[in-house]
């Protein structure tokens, strides 16, 4: 049904209501069928549309209606957008709409109806059919065009919805056809290219979009829910993957749904959704298991040293921690790396407690006494931080404690201390730590550049930021050390007893960076040359440690240089000076000597013996004062 308003055709625009009488419009007449009659093809071309004197005379009759005068009038004059979308479907008019009290008249809306219903329907489909998804735009559009239904009457509903219900049962059987051949194994998908049927299915039912139509669709969208739900259940049975499931049953739940079967749908997102997350964390540990795996090998060709038990502890404790905050309850393969990490650790330690003690035997010094006493304060140490790895059984049973009690024996016969030091055992967190780097701020969280090495003097407030992934919702104290390279922590006055000072952060499922502050000065720097590590601790045990260096400035460098340079030299100055007293001393010792062996034949006259007595005197002055000799 086309529209044809008989006010633009006869070119009645200027004329208000009253004066468009039987008068006006058959002069109007008599004027527009000459045009067609003069006209090439015999036609009228209106907005795009080709109007026979059958047609113009159909819509001219229509003025017979007072009331209709009135309607054709308004949209000539006054809502061009809307005529013109009635006549050709221009969407500007969607552009353009506002609210029109005219809209409020049941007997406006009924004239419109039969020709803004179809144009509607057109409208609705060629933007269903071209709307994306990742588009902002596109929703803006729809939501134009649905804000426009006011201008249906109810008896055109079935016309204005017709085209999109039709495309959206079409895509509603694509649906239930593809998980049917996936249950017959007769589907073009398989293992390797089932995730691309979450695409398809967004597209084909894009949740901003059916979310806006109104309740007629209702039902159709619980039968597109249906159907999404019937396919994830035939991947599920047939392809065996949870997560392109786990996807598809998300899409469905974002739909507004109204159905019993809700319920289902949830209870089938909650299986898939941890079957899903099992396999992804299956997937997800494997990283931090090779991780770790690839530094005990780095290790195990290392020197057997108590010092490389440590730091291989140190350093598997982040690997560790990370496995233990993924795997959650199923803590056998965390259970058992961190047993193997302790078994290396300790076999290290007892290699240089077996060291120190044959050294000690073989040479029976003081010296190698000392050392041996050392080793086993360091190992007792060590040994207490390897019992609080988290260890099987029958490692502790057999191997751990008869260790630790030998070597409890050997440090009680050797007078060797044996205090009880708490490690705590690695925290259950809910994230994991990717990564990290070290930031640098001045006054007012200023940034400050960031250099390798450091420049001592340039060195201001030094923090660390944790780039992690977090699974949940959990508030964390952080405990942190800065070492210094002499190995002492730093601390102020309000410092945790053994750290430099706490810090509480509440972290949840979408934090991706734990921003901790910063330890310095605004002013000058409070950072030596060399390397310096910040731990970080939770929970009593450490589970990140991140390096930095400060080194001297250039200038600084040829000062120091210069500065040794001076120093070798006076050293230089005082040996020669200590030579020469030393070589003096000798010659008048000599000469003493050489006269007293004739004190019995001749008499030593007293101012002899008060020269030599001068001389020792001199000698033995500059010798400790060399500088003062010139």
């Amino acid at each position: 049904m086309t529209f044809i308003n008989p006010i633009e055709i006869l070119k009645l625009q200027n004329y208000s209501v009253s004066e468009i009488d039987s008068s006006a419009i058959k002069k109007a007449k008599k004027k527009l069928f000459a045009d067609i009659d003069l006209s090439d093809d015999g036609v009228l071309d209106y907005k795009g549309v080709s109007l026979t004197k059958t047609d113009c005379e159909t819509a001219i009759e229509k003025l017979d209606n007072t009331e209709y005068v009135e309607f054709y009038s308004y949209l000539a004059n006054d809502n061009q957008p809307l005529n013109d979308f009635l006549v050709n479907g221009n969407e500007r008019f969607f552009d353009k709409f506002m609210q029109e009290s005219i809209y409020k008249l049941p007997e406006f809306v009924n004239f419109i109806s039969p020709y803004f219903a179809p144009r509607f329907d057109k409208a609705l489909l060629s933007n269903f059919m071209e709307f994306d998804r990742l588009s902002l735009i596109s929703t803006v559009i729809i939501e134009d065009i649905l804000q426009t239904q006011l201008l249906i009457n109810p008896t055109d509903i079935n016309i204005a919805y017709k085209s999109l219900s039709v495309a959206l049962t079409s895509r509603i059987s694509e649906t239930e056809q593809i998980a049917q051949k996936i249950k017959d194994e007769t589907s073009d998908y398989d293992d390797d290219n089932i995730d691309e049927v979450v695409d398809l299915i967004t597209d084909l039912f894009p949740a901003d979009f059916l979310n806006l139509l109104p309740a007629y669709f209702q039902s159709q969208i619980n039968k597109i829910a249906a159907a999404i739900n019937q396919l994830q259940l035939a991947i599920w049975d047939n392809l065996h993957n949870p997560s392109v499931c786990r996807q598809l049953l998300e899409h469905l739940l974002a739909l507004n749904i109204e159905s019993v079967s809700k319920q289902t749908f949830e209870n089938n997102y909650q299986i898939v959704k941890k079957a899903d997350e099992k396999i992804k964390s299956k997937v997800k540990v494997q990283q931090y298991i090779d991780k770790l795996l690839e530094l005990l090998n780095f290790f195990e060709n290392k020197a057997k040293t108590i010092a490389n038990a440590k730091e291989l502890i140190y350093q598997a404790n982040t690997h560790l921690f990370n496995i233990k905050a993924i795997s959650q309850d199923d803590d056998s393969i965390y259970i058992s790396l961190s047993t193997r990490v302790a078994f290396i650790a300790q076999n290290f330690v007892i290699e240089e407690v077996n060291k120190a003690q044959s050294s000690n035997d073989q040479f029976d010094s003081i010296f190698g006494f000392t050392t041996l006493k050392s080793t086993l304060k360091n190992a007792w140490e060590v040994t207490q931080l390897i019992g609080s790895l988290e260890m099987q059984s029958d490692f502790i049973e057999n191997r751990y404690n008869p260790n630790r009690n030998t070597l409890r024996d050997i440090c009680s016969k050797l007078s060797v201390a044996t205090p009880e030091t708490t490690f705590a055992r690695i925290p259950q967190c809910n994230f994991v730590i990717l990564d990290s780097t070290i930031t640098h701020t001045g006054k007012e969280g200023k940034s400050l550049p960031i250099t390798t090495p450091f420049i001592r003097g340039n060195i201001r407030y030094i923090g660390l930021n944790l780039k992690i992934e977090a699974f949940g919702n959990q508030s964390v104290k952080f405990n942190l050390k800065y070492i210094q390279p002499n190995g002492t922590v730093k601390t102020g006055t309000s410092s945790p007893e053994g750290f430099s000072f706490a810090e509480d952060k509440i972290i949840n499922a979408n934090t991706k960076l734990i921003r901790l502050s910063g330890w310095g000065n605004a002013e000058k720097s409070t950072y030596d040359v060399g390397t310096h590590y910040i731990e970080v601790w939770i929970e009593g045990c450490m589970v990140y440690r991140k390096s930095f260096v400060v080194d001297w400035s250039q200038a600084e460098k040829i000062e120091n240089a210069k500065r040794k340079a001076e120093r070798r030299d006076t050293l230089k100055q005082k040996q020669n000076v200590r030579n020469y007293w030393t070589k003096m001393v000798m010659i008048t010792r000599e000469n003493r000597l050489t006269i007293l062996s004739y004190k019995k034949k001749h008499f030593l006259r007293p101012t002899v013996r008060l020269k030599f007595r001068k001389i020792r005197r001199i000698a033995q002055y500059y010798w400790a004062n060399p500088l003062a000799h010139t």
